[in-house]
């Protein structure tokens, strides 16, 4: 697995921020509040880029129903801001026809709308978004009811990344695995909610490199968790290790970019997130940081074959001053 999940940016992050901090002769700590805030809008920046440069699919919602009389509707919860990126209606030959969109004030102008509704009727041509009241508004006021009839395109929010389960060294859960096998064993109380598949699990090293205790270590190798229920996790392969017994273990959720574009962005989420940290204290640090991902990200491009990288490949080196 490609182990690009919120343990690994946590981990990214706090090491860029050090290193940040550490040049700027700083002592502050950032708090695992401030590091699932940072990741979370820096997952929102990125994807909203990423759609702009058609290099991750925008959302389509389910076919809604066009009312007759109703111009109003609710826009989708998962939106981001007012991020539309079209409205598309199925005429009465079944033929889905792409609305025009209009500013909201245009609308308002060009079709005499007052306090409440339009004044004129039709088949609807328009759209526009009212922000205020989170709606999309259709004009002319449709004169027809239609199921399935109206779809729209837009920017969703990304899943909020929250979920990270870590199993320590000497606690009372622990894992077991058998080499060739796809089960881990789970021993101890997890919430059935704090494992979701999709995550992925790593066993902790028990000893570092050189023999000594190891404290919190990522896992050498990730595995896609397949599903879980207590007290079997199921791997989406085999766990290809040495058996094991009574280990910690991690459990960390993957990112939606991530799970759109395995393996393409490196370390881009955390060094934005590290550029957001440092915008308010360190500009011009931040703007190095800031620059350096969006460098990676906008070498990320679709074409009729699907993903492919452009510019920004492996070797180049980080502002935290390694490759990737």
């Amino acid at each position: 697995m490609a182990g690009v999940n919120l343990q690994t940016l946590k981990t990214d992050l706090m090491r860029l921020v050090l290193s940040g901090l550490q040049q700027s002769g700083s002592s502050a700590e950032l708090t695992e509040d401030q590091i699932f805030r940072l990741l979370n809008e820096a997952q929102r920046d990125v994807q909203v880029r990423l759609q702009l440069n058609k290099a991750v699919g925008t959302n389509k919602s389910a076919p809604l129903t066009l009312t007759s009389g109703t111009w109003q509707y609710d826009l989708p919860v998962d939106l981001v801001g007012s991020r539309i990126r079209e409205i598309r209606l199925k005429d009465t030959q079944g033929v889905w026809n792409r609305l025009a969109r209009l500013d909201v004030v245009d609308m308002r102008r060009l079709y005499t709308i007052g306090a409440d509704t339009p004044e004129a009727s039709g088949e609807p041509v328009h759209w526009a978004v009212d922000e205020e009241t989170r709606e999309f508004l259709l004009a002319p006021v449709p004169d027809r009811t239609a199921a399935s009839s109206l779809t729209l395109t837009y920017d969703r929010e990304p899943t909020p990344l929250h979920r990270l389960y870590h199993s320590s060294t000497g606690s009372s859960v622990s894992s077991a695995g058998t080499f060739g096998s796809a089960a881990i064993t789970v021993t101890g109380s997890v919430d059935a909610n704090a494992i979701q598949s999709g995550d992925e699990f790593g066993v902790v090293p028990t000893t570092q490199s050189d023999g000594a205790t190891a404290s919190n270590s990522n896992p050498l190798r990730w595995y896609r968790v397949l599903t879980w229920s207590t007290p079997t996790i199921t791997l989406a392969e085999t766990f290809a290790e040495l058996a094991v017994s009574g280990v910690a273990f991690i459990t960390a959720q993957v990112d939606d970019i991530e799970a759109q574009i395995p393996s393409k962005l490196g370390m881009a989420l955390a060094i934005y997130a590290a550029g957001l940290y440092f915008r308010g204290t360190a500009p011009e640090m931040a703007a190095g940081f800031l620059g350096e991902a969006i460098s990676l990200i906008d070498s990320v491009t679709r074409d009729q074959s699907g993903i492919h990288l452009t510019k920004g490949r492996p070797g180049r080196t980080s502002v935290f001053g390694r490759g990737w």
